[in-house]
């Protein structure tokens, strides 16, 4: 009787501990972004629901970014990534071909944002959509500030 408290306390011990750890992020769906080769954001599981935000200034505003799409451990097929306005207007789309490598880097160069970015429209939406998913995913919003920070 006593050794199967013992064997129970194990278990019960052994269970706490395994479920005390947070998954590897590895694993799961994710995504990150660069502005010309910088990573300026990266989110992975439920953190990808929510869009970050890139804020651009007249210097960045004619950079290259890319986007690393993660579809657990497999790469996406028809992948685009697309360029909306505040009003879901398509202002570019960039496709991609199937690529067999982990993770393929997908780069959009935007030479013509700053133009789009002017006026009342002074946020864009970035977008990634693929076969494996089922709706487009907002991966974050541009935002153009006319301060000299650096894009974060």
């Amino acid at each position: 009787m006593k050794s199967k408290k013992i064997i129970a306390l194990l278990v019960g011990l052994c269970s706490f501990a395994f479920f005390s750890f947070t998954p590897n992020k590895w694993g799961g769906e994710g995504f990150r972004i660069y502005l010309d080769d910088k990573l300026v954001t990266e989110k992975y599981g439920s953190d990808i629901l929510t869009a970050s935000t890139i804020t651009l200034n007249e210097t960045t505003a004619q950079s290259k970014i890319s986007v690393q799409y993660f579809h657990c451990g497999k790469v996406g097929k028809n992948r685009i990534v697309t360029l909306k306005d505040m009003n879901d207007k398509i202002v570019k789309e960039w496709k991609f071909l199937d690529d067999k490598s982990p993770a393929p880097l997908m780069h959009c160069r935007v030479t013509n944002l700053s133009h789009q970015l002017t006026g009342k429209t002074r946020a864009l939406k970035l977008y990634y959509s693929s076969t494996e998913l089922q709706t487009e995913r907002l991966l974050a919003k541009l935002e153009m500030k006319s301060s000299k920070s650096i894009a974060k």
